[in-house]
């Protein structure tokens, strides 16, 4: 077995290694919100200058709507304008009145236009002892221990954590 102070020891590394990279992590979020700082101003304004732009060939399309009747849409400079059919949707105030109207007057496709569902409760079943459930067919599965190793999160220690998940699935 492994003696305990080669655990402690270890931590001790596997901090040292995090703080270094929550250092790194919080130089580059100030250089971020710096660079943010100086180029956001120009970008609200483009933003503005594209919502008019596009507010201005909204009233086009819709003055000319006569253009769109076949094709319905035309692409020009990598914009698509024009008019497309919605899918539209479906509403009904009360879901037993429809299904027995379903039923009186489609019998035969009752089966495909109603969704019959009979399912197990998770969340009640999670209740009952482990011999009912048992009994019920039905096994308990993710009980035993896992092994843990968690730095106290702050809003580094979350952006390190993000980052060393990350650097574990690029892993081969």
């Amino acid at each position: 077995m492994t003696p305990l102070a080669d655990i402690e020891h270890a931590c001790g590394v596997y901090a040292r290694h995090r703080d270094s990279l929550a250092r790194a992590v919080a130089l580059l979020e100030e250089e971020t919100a710096r660079l943010r700082r100086k180029h956001m101003p120009h970008i609200k304004r483009l933003v503005g200058e594209a919502a008019e732009a596009e507010a201005d060939l909204r009233f086009l399309v819709e003055d000319g709507a006569g253009h769109f009747a076949r094709p319905k849409t035309r692409l020009f400079h990598g914009i698509t304008v024009g008019y497309r059919k919605l899918k539209g949707s479906l509403s009904w105030a009360d879901d037993a009145g429809v299904v027995a109207r379903i039923e009186r007057h489609f019998p035969e496709q009752f089966g495909v236009l109603v969704k019959t569902v009979r399912k197990p409760q998770k969340d009640a079943l999670a209740k009952l002892a482990a011999h009912d459930l048992k009994r019920l067919g039905v096994s308990l599965g993710d009980d035993d221990d896992e092994l843990v190793v968690k730095a106290a999160d702050s809003e580094i220690d979350k952006a390190v954590d993000a980052l060393l998940k990350a650097a574990g699935e690029a892993a081969p």
